[in-house]
C-alpha cells in the first residue's frame, strides 16, 4: 500500500469513528508528532546554522574569483550576445552536434 492510499484509508476510518477518546488520542499523538518535527526543523533552519551557510557560500564565491581580464571577456561576450542574438539549441541537437564533431 502506498503512502497517499494509507493516508485515505486512515482518513476514512476517522471520519467514520465515533468513539471520542480515541479520536482524542489521535488529535494528542498528531499534535505531538507535529511539535517534534516543528523542533527538529527549528533546530535545522536556526539562526546560526544559516548564518554559517551564507559565509560558507561567500568564502566559496570568493575563491572563486576571476581574473580582470576573464571579467572583460566575459563582458564583451555578453555585450556580443544582446547586440546580436544568441543561437539555443535543443538536447538533441547538441548531442547531435557533439557526435559529428567528434566522429561517435
Amino acid at each position: 500500500m502506498d503512502l497517499n492510499q494509507l493516508k485515505i484509508e486512515l482518513i476514512q476510518k476517522i471520519i467514520s469513528c465515533e468513539d471520542e477518546n480515541l479520536l482524542r488520542k489521535i488529535e494528542q499523538l498528531l499534535d505531538e508528532y507535529s511539535s517534534e518535527v516543528n523542533e527538529e526543523e527549528e533546530k535545522y533552519f536556526s539562526e546560526e546554522k544559516i548564518s554559517a551557510h551564507n559565509l560558507d557560500v561567500q568564502e566559496e564565491m570568493d575563491s572563486l574569483s576571476i581574473s580582470a581580464e576573464q571579467e572583460e571577456e566575459l563582458a564583451e561576450r555578453y555585450e556580443r550576445y544582446l547586440r546580436d542574438g544568441g543561437k539555443s539549441f535543443s538536447w538533441e541537437e547538441a548531442r547531435e552536434f557533439i557526435r559529428e564533431e567528434n566522429g561517435f
